[in-house]
Order: C-alpha cells, then sequence, then structure tokens
C-alpha cells in the first residue's frame, strides 16, 4: 500500500499514514503528527519515522 500525500498538513500512523514529503506543505511530520519544516519537527528523536524527511 502506497502512502498517500498529506491534503491536510497532517500525517504519520494516526492520519491514515499520510506523508508530508511530496506533499504541498512541509517535508517533516513532526511527533505531533503536522507537516513541519522546523528543526523541532525534522530532528530525528522527535519525528514520525517514515512520514517525512528527517534532518
Amino acid at each position: 500500500s502506497s502512502q498517500s500525500l498529506s491534503k491536510n498538513a497532517r500525517c504519520g500512523a494516526g492520519f491514515d499514514g499520510q506523508t508530508c514529503t511530496g506533499s504541498r506543505y512541509e517535508d517533516c511530520c513532526s511527533r505531533y503528527f503536522y507537516c513541519g519544516s522546523t528543526n523541532d519537527d525534522c530532528r530525528h528523536d522527535s519525528r514520525q519515522v517514515g512520514y517525512g524527511r528527517c534532518n
């Protein structure tokens, strides 16, 4: 099953496995299930692994 692109800036396992990468939102998926681009959103220990870019 391929991941669907985020349609509402939400992402991760709690939101149907939507991914931020390639969506119209920022590329990282934060631990709060939002697409973002800040260091906190993208840090390896505070993001949703597999649902967005990682710094």
